[in-house]
């Protein structure tokens, strides 16, 4: 699948952290201009791999691919106890103990299909008709049930338990950007198991983490669960954080007095060390000195014993050369007379 250099900037995106979204909508912006772009976003990137329809309750897979939750659960059906594989990158997956269906939701695919589905209505609102009575006055739009109804029928649509929280507004704001903004900033995601109601809870006793809920899983799937509001867990977690704060400058203040003691010890061994070289040269010099001296001692007491031991021995040295040159000298002598 290969779509515009657009559309390909902002789906480089689609799958990575939450903290990503403002600039896939940013590049979203752009694309929704064009309705062919829109289009081509749809058909190339928001399609399931496995059904090639558009996504129906996307779960994302710790290789960061989505499918919708049925595809998966068929998909693993097929594979007859084997190992479970990503279908596109064949990564493999270890499927949760409850299921399929508590693997992430990739809450960022419905917020783009949602965005897109309202862009895709913009142009054609002007011949939109109420899908319940086909009438054409004063006709609005329910995001949440993707339907048209007029004045009349938003009163009876408004009544129905499962449809009295849905957003309905005018087809006329549909083209005003700001407010649609504004109407997906306060949407609340819904349920990949239970598709008609919102996550309303989080339940803090889930595995290592936090998790969404709605009212039905909070009843049934987490029954004895500490399940609590987001405000209320909101309110926890800035608790949480102001006392890890609290703690973190604590321990700031402690690592700051270790390095200070770590300073003042490096400076006192330092100047230890340099106390100790000093006395080492010292020594050393003094040693030195000693040796000199000692040195000297010993030459003059050499002096002394080749004095009193060499001079005698030259002495007779001396008369032993004079007696045997007189010998000499008498044997020539003789030697003549002869």
């Amino acid at each position: 699948m290969v779509g515009t250099p657009l559309v390909s900037k902002a789906m480089l995106f689609l799958n990575g952290p939450t903290q990503w979204t403002g600039v896939i909508f940013a590049v979203l912006d752009e694309v929704m201009a064009e309705s062919d772009l829109v289009k081509d976003l749809h058909d190339n990137f928001l399609q399931c791999a496995i059904c090639m329809e558009g996504y129906k309750s996307p779960q994302m897979l710790p290789c960061i691919h989505s499918f919708c939750l049925k595809c998966l659960e068929k998909f693993a059906q097929s594979l007859q106890n084997k190992p479970f594989s990503c279908p596109t990158c064949r990564a493999v997956v270890t499927i949760p103990k409850t299921g399929l269906k508590d693997l992430p939701s990739n809450f960022l695919l419905v917020s783009l299909m949602e965005r897109l589905n309202l862009a895709d209505t913009t142009g054609s609102t002007s011949s939109s008709k109420c899908n319940l009575c086909n009438g054409i006055k004063n006709i609005q739009r329910c995001i949440d049930c993707d339907m048209y109804v007029c004045v009349t029928c938003k009163q009876f649509h408004g009544k129905m338990p499962d449809c009295h929280d849905h957003k309905v507004i005018p087809v006329d704001k549909l083209s005003d950007e700001n407010y649609i903004k504004g109407i997906l900033a306060s949407e609340v995601p819904r349920c990949s198991e239970h598709q008609k109601e919102k996550l309303r809870f989080y339940c803090t006793t889930y595995r290592l983490y936090s998790k969404s809920v709605c009212r039905d899983c909070a009843i049934v799937g987490h029954r004895g669960h500490e399940c609590l509001e987001p405000k209320t867990r909101v309110n926890i977690a800035k608790q949480n954080l102001q006392l890890a704060i609290e703690n973190s400058g604590k321990a700031v203040i402690s690592v700051q007095q270790m390095r200070a003691n770590v300073n003042a010890a490096t400076t006192s061994i330092e100047r230890q060390i340099a106390n100790s070289e000093q006395k080492v040269d010292q020594q050393n010099d003094q040693g030195i000195e000693r040796l000199k001296a000692d040195r000297n001692i010993l030459k003059v007491e050499q002096e002394v014993i080749r004095k009193g031991k060499c001079t005698p021995l030259k002495e007779i040295k001396d008369e032993v050369v004079n007696w045997t040159e007189a010998m000499e000298n008498t044997q020539v002598v003789a030697k003549k007379i002869s």
